[in-house]
């Protein structure tokens, strides 16, 4: 968080045993992101393949755990990217790879991390964030009438 003044503002979680990240890849177009969830202690290396200086941020998730996002644009479409995280003394990999039944749609793909027994998403990105949007909106809601209800209690006990 950055305030007027120029100070910036950093909650770091509790000590905690390590965590291995989740990784994925996550491609639309020529836009891609590597996403490294829930993992701990905070030093993280994201490497995709092929590099392109893509932007990268860590940030401390509810959990008290980091989740992290490499981002890249490329000039043009790609059949195949690699994305490499090292933590902890640990690799972990995801990949994407085209088929040759997937057509040029517009749809984004969401792959798995590999080594995991998961089936394979087919939920649009659009959809994940409309969701995540409406429960963004219901979190502040909740929030709001919970701190009203405290202060008109807090209103009726005090005199």
């Amino acid at each position: 968080m950055h305030f007027g003044s120029g100070t910036k503002l950093s909650v770091e979680p509790e000590l905690q045993e390590p965590s291995t990240p989740s990784v994925f890849v996550m491609k639309n177009g020529t836009n891609v992101a590597c996403l490294v969830k829930d993992f701990y202690p905070k030093p993280v290396d994201i490497h995709l393949d092929p590099d392109n200086n893509a932007t990268e941020e860590v940030v401390t998730t509810a959990n008290g755990k980091f989740s992290a996002v490499k981002l890249g644009q490329y000039k043009k479409d790609l059949e195949q990217i690699k994305c490499t995280v090292q933590h902890n003394n640990k690799t972990v990999e995801a990949s994407y790879k085209r088929s040759h039944e997937e057509s040029t749609d517009e749809s984004p793909d969401l792959e798995e991390p590999i080594g995991q027994e998961c089936p394979k998403s087919t939920v649009q990105i659009e959809k994940v964030n409309l969701l995540s949007i409406t429960l963004l909106g219901l979190r502040v809601l909740l929030a709001k009438s919970i701190a009203v209800n405290f202060f008109l209690t807090i209103k009726c006990f005090l005199p």
